[in-house]
């Protein structure tokens, strides 16, 4: 079972001692916290026309929508965008500056929430295991908690874990899908054993019937704005690449696998939020209760298709509709009445290149930077003499240099960054080249980019060279080979871009287009529930006290 750090028991010994005696009635029962995975800002209004009356149309009309609304960091990728959505801060400070990243001195890879120590239930053995011990951050859901004397129940839930396991912090109970075997798992850093309930859910078999009902369009083919098939999209050979989706034909282990790129991911997450609820009780006291719901679906079928092809739009309209159902049974077993409701994003996502070049976009492309490594290698060795390689390793944006030869040949660290950054610089489709020496001495609030690329870098963590290709371009290894149609992660607009939106007792309805940031969102929370916000939170509140 898990332990909490030193740092963090000391955080919520302060808490307790300031609240635990606490009995005013809180406002709401539940802080509910949507993110969908891959939500640029203008998607909701690019669809709404076609959404059901109480899914997102709900919280448009219900709630306050903040149209304006970008994160303020440079790596615009899952892990960091959930883990800033949690702890109200940038990478520069809650410590997860990727997806992945490397540690110069053990030489390896590290997952955002990798921890050896705490291994996945139903998984095999070799699998690393999980935790949010990377996280250097409380959360809102610890703040919560700790509020309350540890009353509060705090639980998370997605298809990824990442996009659970920061949501809930340190204190919560977090859930995510199992590949294997078509359900959700957790790690013993949050139960000795998987509970009863959740194995009852499990043997419900929800996600083998919505395989046998396969994926079909929601509308008729002529009201879709984006076509069936494209000349960007990708394919996995066994799903295909055009309605119907006959999922029943594909063998069920590689159907787990593959659910993700369908609808069917979302709704068996909001199955299962709605089964947390009922067995754990949530928002059936008055004791204030914490559920993160992160939907991912739309990130994998956004990668595969792109966003401007008809899958991602029935996924929107998947997504809705799922919404809906969940709103109803929120309405009935809680009382819409009785929630805070929070929808954002992660961060958003660029079309894909050859989408934009068919439309007029000249300046849209790849940047292949493949042979990029051989030729700095071969640079330090020609030059400086170097025995062994200067590049440890490349995880876009960062590349990672070894500190230790260049110390031991006395070699000055800013100088050959420089150096490396000229060579990068030479590359078609990069727009620019940020060095270690740069990002952690000097201050440029003229240049945005450099800013937002700042608020990335997490010494020790982050690579000492960061680039940042040309807007609607993309980072590949290959020309002819580019893995997703569409990605994001750049410090572009079109990828810091997403909603905000809030709905609950005494929320101000509309919209606002003052600049706003998923950052704000916690010390919002946190201000609307009249509790300090999480240890680094350095957004502002958008909504005022509601007590």
């Amino acid at each position: 079972m898990k332990r909490f750090s030193f740092l963090l028991a000391v955080v919520f010994t302060i808490t307790l001692n300031a609240q635990s005696n606490q009995s005013q009635k809180d406002p709401v029962k539940l802080v509910l916290q949507l993110t969908v995975d891959q939500l640029r800002g203008d998607i909701i209004n690019k669809f709404k026309d076609k959404f059901v009356d109480n899914g997102i149309n709900y919280l448009l009309r219900e709630g306050l929508f903040f149209t304006d609304a970008h994160f303020q960091h440079a790596v615009t990728k899952t892990a960091p965008g959930h883990a800033t959505l949690a702890t109200g801060t940038s990478p520069s400070s809650h410590g997860i500056i990727g997806n992945d990243w490397y540690d110069i001195n053990t030489k390896k890879s590290i997952y955002n929430s990798e921890d050896s120590n705490h291994a996945v239930f139903n998984m095999p053995k070799e699998k690393i295991g999980r935790s949010p011990k990377n996280l250097l951050a409380s959360t809102t859901a610890d703040e919560i908690a700790a509020s309350r004397n540890f009353q509060s129940k705090v639980f998370t839930v997605s298809v990824k874990d990442r996009g659970a396991i920061f949501l809930a912090g340190f204190s919560g109970k977090a859930f995510w899908y199992n590949y294997n075997e078509g359900n959700f798992t957790t790690s013993n850093y949050y139960y000795d054993e998987i509970p009863n309930w959740v194995n009852e859910w499990s043997n419900k078999k929800l996600t083998d019937k919505l395989i046998e009902e396969g994926w079909d369009l929601l509308l008729e083919r002529s009201k879709y704005i984006y076509p069936d098939e494209t000349s960007y999209e990708k394919t996995i050979e066994e799903l295909g690449n055009t309605f119907p989706y006959n999922l029943s034909k594909i063998d069920r282990k590689d159907m787990y696998d593959l659910l993700p790129y369908t609808p069917i991911g979302d709704k068996i997450t909001a199955d299962f939020a709605e089964a947390i609820i009922t067995n754990e009780g949530l928002g059936q006291d008055d004791i204030v209760d914490y559920l993160s719901i992160s939907f991912s679906c739309t990130d994998y079928i956004g990668h595969l298709f792109s966003p401007t092809t008809m899958e991602y739009e029935d996924q929107i309209l998947n997504l809705d509709r799922t919404l809906e159902k969940f709103f109803s049974f929120i309405d009935e077993k809680i009382g819409l009445d009785n929630v805070l409701i929070v929808l954002s994003a992660d961060h958003g996502v660029c079309d894909a290149p050859e989408y934009l070049l068919e439309n007029g976009f000249e300046f849209a492309g790849v940047a292949v930077v493949g042979g990029l490594i051989e030729k700095i290698n071969n640079f330090g060795k020609e030059k400086y003499n170097l025995k062994s390689n200067l590049v440890l390793k490349s995880m876009v944006p960062y590349y990672y240099l070894d500190e230790s030869l260049l110390e031991e040949n006395n070699i000055d660290i800013c100088k050959i960054e420089r150096e490396i950054r000229d060579i990068i610089l030479e590359v078609d489709g990069i727009y620019e080249v940020y060095t270690s020496c740069e990002i952690l001495n000097q201050h440029n609030p003229n240049d945005e980019i450099f800013e937002k690329v700042k608020k990335s870098f997490y010494k020790g963590r982050s690579g000492q060279i960061y680039i940042v290709p040309k807007p609607f371009y993309y980072i590949t290894s290959k020309s002819e080979y580019r893995g997703s149609a569409a990605t994001h992660g750049s410090p572009w607009n079109y990828d810091t871009y997403v909603p905000i939106i809030f709905v609950g007792p005494g929320v101000q309805k509309g919209f606002s287009n003052i600049q706003a940031s998923p950052k704000d969102i916690s010390k919002s929370i946190c201000n609307y529930l009249g509790i300090k916000s999480p240890s680094s939170a350095d957004g502002k509140a958008l909504l005022n006290s509601a007590k």
